[in-house]
């Protein structure tokens, strides 16, 4: 079978990333945040959320790809509650790996994994346990990074700029948006040069950085991503006059529903609008 591609998901992993908290911390205050975010994120009410949003979303998403040559990594932390580790270490399969680390920082943990799974060189996608990926996604990544290979690029960035977003704030109506922009994190995927994947995943850069480093391809096709905002998200809020509703057009319910059948035909959009008041 020919190279495949490796979706990389942190799910309530706590640890140094990219996420505001992060931000300007040494690493004597990360190792202190780690232990303090751990007791946040395996909040049951947040962990109960994360849970029908991967059962929901994104695993039925990749289930759902036209190109079945694809594996996920699901990052989690040894912090993590038994009883959700056993949860979520029943999604393992032979195509789902499920790591579980006491590493304080992404890279840390992933590197070594991924080495063990034979995906070190490989493309690498990333993707948010509330996020899911349209059913031709893998396909036309696979595609790209064909057409990279026999043109004898050997490292670039690929993100599809078309992404379908729904907000579900408590105390407000389900609001349904077209996002235009390319290097979101949802999708971001690259094929790293050698010299970094010996110490950096594509979590080990900017999702907005991979389209300045490297060959940047950008399909302005269908949508290739569905991305949900709930509160405490750690994107802003999407409201009026907030800066993300610069790229964000507001859709009807009704067209949302359609867009969501022809590319993302796996979610149901009663259960997607009821995933935050479950």
């Amino acid at each position: 079978m020919s190279e495949p591609v490796v979706g990389l998901c942190r799910f309530s992993f706590a640890g140094r990333g990219d996420w505001v908290a992060w931000r300007d911390l040494d690493e004597a205050q990360a190792t202190e945040k780690r232990l303090e975010l751990a007791e946040t994120l395996y909040a049951p009410a947040r962990m109960a959320l994360r849970f029908r949003t991967l059962e929901t979303l994104l695993l039925p998403s990749l289930a759902a790809q036209t190109d079945p040559n694809w594996h996920l990594v699901l990052l989690t932390s040894d912090l993590m509650p038994a009883a959700c580790r056993e949860r979520l270490e029943s999604h393992a399969s032979d195509r789902v790996h499920v790591v579980v680390s006491d590493a304080p920082r992404v890279d840390l943990a992933l590197l070594p994994a991924l080495e063990r799974l034979g995906f070190g060189a490989v493309p690498q996608f990333r993707i948010d346990d509330d996020d899911a990926l349209a059913t031709s996604y893998v396909e036309r990544l696979r595609r790209m990074a064909a057409g990279m290979a026999g043109a004898g690029v050997p490292a670039w960035s690929f993100s599809v700029a078309h992404s379908l977003v729904v907000a579900l704030y408590a105390g407000q109506s389900p609001r349904a948006y077209r996002s235009r922009r390319p290097f979101m994190g949802a999708g971001a995927a690259a094929r790293l040069p050698e010299r970094a994947r010996a110490h950096k995943t594509v979590y080990g850069f900017g999702h907005f950085a991979l389209s300045q480093r490297w060959t940047s391809v950008t399909d302005n096709g269908a949508p290739g991503q569905l991305i949900t905002r709930f509160d405490g998200h750690d994107s802003l809020r999407l409201e009026e006059g907030s800066r993300p509703m610069a790229w964000h057009e507001p859709m009807e319910w009704s067209e949302f529903k359609g867009a969501l059948g022809r590319h993302f035909g796996f979610a149901d959009p009663v259960r997607l609008r009821d995933l935050a008041a479950a």
